[in-house]
């Protein structure tokens, strides 16, 4: 009897060792552009919040968007705030479904390093996005222009609300 009983711990144990997860899924909540590649800002099933740096040289980088949700592989978790994940194998689960919609460029404010546009949909709502290399989001564009935006975000707050814009394209008549 004892030794069954031995035996029942040591299964258990030895299955609970082998059930170690190594691939988990995130949602990337925020992109962080660096010198050589991208931190994901990442966020579990469960809320909690990791990072990880996707670069050529790291031999894991990957074309993905906020709002995406993508399984890694993880090699390592290095105890920071937020912590950080040392990925492999990264492969995109489920694409973003960003909101795209129509806007009339009524204003162009120049900003330091890109510009404020002043908008209008076609309800006569009126909002601003701001458009910069350092967004990724710079296109050329006059007052009068029609074009179609990528949407991540509305800060309602804000007045007039502002757009957090993202893959900007005008729309030819």
């Amino acid at each position: 009897m004892k030794k069954l009983i031995l035996f029942f711990i040591l299964s258990i144990l030895l299955i609970g060792c082998a059930t170690t997860k190594t691939s988990s899924e995130f949602l990337i909540t925020k992109i962080q552009s660096e010198k050589d590649g991208q931190t994901l800002f990442l966020k579990n099933d469960k809320g909690q919040v990791y990072t990880t740096i996707i670069s050529p040289a790291n031999g894991n980088f990957v074309n993905v968007n906020q709002g995406d949700k993508i399984s890694l592989d993880i090699k390592e978790i290095m105890e920071m705030e937020p912590p950080a994940i040392i990925s492999k194998n990264i492969r995109i689960v489920e694409k973003s479904k960003l909101k795209r919609k129509t806007f009339l460029i009524t204003k162009i404010r120049g900003e330091m390093d890109g510009k404020t546009l002043f908008l209008e949909d076609e309800k006569g709502q009126v909002y601003t996005t701001i458009i910069s290399p350092a967004n990724g989001n710079f296109i050329d564009v006059n007052e009068g222009d029609k074009i179609s935006v990528e949407i991540n975000d509305i800060l309602e707050k804000m007045n007039p609300p502002a757009i957090i814009s993202k893959n900007i394209e005008i729309v030819k008549e």
